[in-house]
């Protein structure tokens, strides 16, 4: 085992908060450089343990998600040096050394603080980016213990955008040892094998084509698939699925594939979030359709005993954007999304939004409001204890950006300039606070489900710019299904697919059996590789419980 000495440094320009998952960065409202701490950034003379910053350091492989590959690119995972601080400090530089052989360099606009020391009237976040910086092309290995020595001075973040530093109180710190993580190839847990699972293609898209190419359908192009549920007694699931116009469908089949059937539905033109009721006798979903200008998505229910168009619309011309089932059973969580927007200028909108959360019996007749903010809510799912809430949102719901009001550009070729985050957070619901598990510019999670003892989070997770090749020259998203500690979101298990070349290609949907020994999701990308052949419906067997 090789032991690595690190030591880090630090000096000006832009400011960061760092919480266990991301980095906030702040332009400096005092601009200015410190030429003399720079000149002294290798200086690590007279370490002490003391470390009034709070200052971690860690070593962490990992490809760098700064490195685009808009075709085809193979990115090698290289150790990346993470720093965080509690109280907030400002770093100018860094030494690695492996014993024998030394890594220098020096950071350039590098200022970290914890969440908790901004001040509430402070407004100066503009952005989130990983906390990481790549150390290059090194030899060390995942399990190599590391050494850290860190040199900085405190910076404070006061009300009206007012950063103050005191370079005056420079120290170096020993952090002492540490052991370099990662998912390198030879560490990744691996559960399917300890568990010996296997994966099998339980239908194939082709069959549920025929199935549809005898409906009047407009421009069919093939089915695309959506999100999947489990009955709560294990025989069959339910699934959405896209494919022309009307665009989607909602299916019923049995838990080994051998039986599907359409379930006849109303309006609604677009089917989302699928789900069983607690007796089994029907299935919840959100319907979207456009009125009158205007697109509403209500939640209905449809009975499952036979093909007799018995749907009802529990709301009407609302605006859903999440629901689930309260864990006893008698009733549901819903979030409405509330938004109005005012014409500026040429390409350029005022929105103003607010998002409620209800608590509604089995009917959807609204009995309390639950909370009332900016937070979407968006795939949210229900703890098992009903205690917490898991969700995905592109504003940081700890502390939303936009505070209820932004600009929406709808500028020619679509989209707003620049990459913007995903977070992954619980909403605890009698706390009313969120925390955030996790958050990128590179990947997003989507269709989660948690373990039946409240510890672990199953979901799917798209990588935003890595591809697959499903044949010469013809590229398709990759993406995992993944399973999250709620205790501890970075420690991550993949139960399908690949976080590094060659990838495997997008699950879609993603339904654990209610023995928790068993997940399904889709396939709808025409790949062939020693795990999937081709598009359809997919099932995992694990030889014992998850997780």
């Amino acid at each position: 085992m090789k032991v690595l000495y690190l030591a880090i440094i630090t000096a000006a320009g832009i400011v960061a908060i760092i919480i266990p998952t991301a980095v906030f960065f702040f332009p400096s409202a005092m601009p200015g450089t410190y030429q003399h701490a720079e000149s002294n950034a290798l200086d690590l003379s007279g370490p002490t343990t003391d470390n009034p910053l709070g200052i971690t350091a860690s070593v962490v492989v990992e490809q760098d998600t700064s490195m685009m590959c808009p075709v085809k690119c193979t990115i090698s995972p290289t150790p990346h040096l993470v720093l965080r601080s509690h109280s907030g400090a400002e770093f100018v530089g860094y030494r690695v050394c492996d014993g024998g052989s030394c890594k220098t360099g020096r950071l350039s606009d590098s200022i970290n603080a914890s969440l908790e020391s901004i001040p509430q009237n402070y407004s100066g976040p503009t952005g989130l980016t990983p906390s990481d910086i790549n150390l290059g092309d090194l030899p060390w290995q995942v399990g190599d213990t590391v050494h850290v020595i860190v040199k900085a001075f405190p910076v404070a973040l006061q009300p009206n955008d007012i950063l103050v530093r005191q370079p005056e109180r420079t120290a170096v710190v020993d952090l002492g040892e540490s052991k370099i993580t990662g998912l390198g190839a030879t560490e990744q847990q691996d559960l399917r094998q300890i568990n010996q699972a296997s994966i099998r293609k339980i239908v194939d898209l082709a069959q549920l084509n025929r199935t549809l190419a005898e409906r009047p359908i407009d421009n069919f192009v093939g089915i695309i698939f959506g999100a999947f549920d489990w009955s709560h007694d294990g025989k069959f699931l339910v699934f959405s699925t896209n494919a022309g116009n009307p665009p989607s469908y909602l299916w019923v089949m049995s838990s080994d594939g051998k039986q599907t059937r359409i379930i006849s539905t109303p309006k609604a033109d677009s089917i989302y979030s699928p789900r069983i009721s607690p007796d089994n006798r029907s299935v919840y979903y959100i319907g979207g359709y456009s009125q009158n200008g205007t697109w509403y998505q209500d939640i209905y229910r449809c009975g499952l005993e036979n093909d007799s168009n018995n749907c009802q619309d529990l709301t009407l011309h609302s605006k859903i954007g999440a629901f689930d089932f309260i864990p006893s059973g008698n009733g549901l969580v819903f979030v409405e999304n509330h938004s109005n927007t005012t014409f500026v200028r040429s390409f350029t909108f005022l929105v103003r939004h607010y998002n409620l959360l209800w608590l509604s019996d089995l009917d959807g007749k609204k009995q309390k409001l639950l909370f009332n903010g900016t937070q979407t809510f968006s795939g949210m799912s229900l703890s098992p204890d009903g205690n917490s809430m898991v969700f995905f949102d592109r504003d940081n719901p700890v502390r939303p950006e936009d505070n209820g009001t932004y600009m929406e550009y709808n500028l020619p070729g679509g989209g707003i300039p620049g990459p913007k985050p995903v977070y992954l957070a619980l909403f605890s619901i009698s706390q009313k606070n969120f925390t955030i598990l996790d958050s990128s510019t590179d990947y997003v999670y989507g269709n989660f489900r948690w373990t039946n003892d409240g510890n672990y989070i199953m979901a799917d997770k798209l990588f935003s710019s890595e591809m697959v090749e499903v044949k010469p020259e013809a590229y398709s998203s990759a993406g995992v299904v993944t399973l999250i500690p709620a205790s501890d979101p970075k420690n991550q298990t993949v139960l399908y697919g690949l976080q590094t070349k060659p990838y495997a290609p997008t699950p879609k949907g993603l339904a654990i059996s209610p023995d928790q020994k068993s997940i399904i999701f889709g396939i709808d990308t025409d790949y062939h590789g020693s795990e999937i052949q081709g598009r359809g419906i997919y099932r995992i067997d694990f030889g014992n419980p998850l997780p």
